[in-house]
Parts: structure tokens; sequence; C-alpha cells
């Protein structure tokens, strides 16, 4: 199973839902890097066998139903891989014309991901790491 980073179910949560399933965990590279460290913290204490890096998100697609709809979370669900309601993509936030997920995206997402971060991964963990997007 390949849980988000973005999922509205935990790490921890999936990992105590399906202690002998196969996981993995896709990850995003956060401009703070140390939230993108304890994701990937968390994915190795609780099992997970790979981290999936989507390296294209910072050019997210011109997603024309999510403009027009103003696409945001419902009022009670959250991204539950984050503490704080500033990561946590909080359907309170008023985005104006936009789509939430774009305004989240140019908030949190760093966009200048390279091969040095994936460099750097590297050397934060010894899980496999597949690149997933166009780099």
């Amino acid at each position: 199973m390949l849980l988000s980073s973005w999922a509205t179910s935990s790490i921890e949560e999936v990992a105590e839902a399906g202690p002998e399933a196969l996981r993995w965990l896709q990850l995003y590279i956060y401009k703070d890097r140390e939230v993108t460290k304890q994701l990937v913290r968390r994915a190795e204490w609780m099992g997970y066998k790979a981290i999936f890096v989507t390296v294209d998100t910072p050019y997210l697609g011109n997603r024309f139903d999510d403009v027009r709809n103003r696409f945001k979370l419902p009022p009670q669900l959250r991204m539950k891989n984050f503490e704080t309601n500033d990561l946590a993509f909080s359907p309170k936030e008023n985005f104006g014309d936009n789509s939430g997920l774009a305004a989240y995206v140019a908030k949190a997402i760093d966009p200048s991901i390279s091969w040095e971060d994936i460099k750097w991964l590297r050397r934060l963990t010894s899980l496999p790491i597949v690149a997933k997007g166009i780099l």
C-alpha cells in the first residue's frame, strides 16, 4: 500500500490497521526539511518498506475543476500527518479564487527540488527511494 503524506489517515494509523501489510510512503519535499525528515523517521519507525518521492509536484498541473470548485478538504477531514493546521491543509482557510491544493503546494512544497534533495534523502534513510514524476 502506498500512503500519501497528505492522507487523511496518519502513518501510524495505517500501520496499526494493517500490521502485516506491505507499506510504502509517498513523500513530498517540504520547504521545511525538518517536516520531510520527520515523515521519513515516522515511516521507518512504523515499518514502512520504501519511500516514493513525488518530484514533480512543485509544478502542479492546472486543475481546472479544482480551481472552479475552489477545492479544499471537507471540514471533518484534515491531513493527519501534520500536527499544525499550517501544514494540515485546514478547510477553514480561505483560498480566494484559487484551488486550495495549489495554494497549499505553493506555501509548503519546495519548488527547487533537485538531485541534491534525493542525495540528502539517501543519507537520511536506508529505505529504498523511488523517484515518482519528472525531475
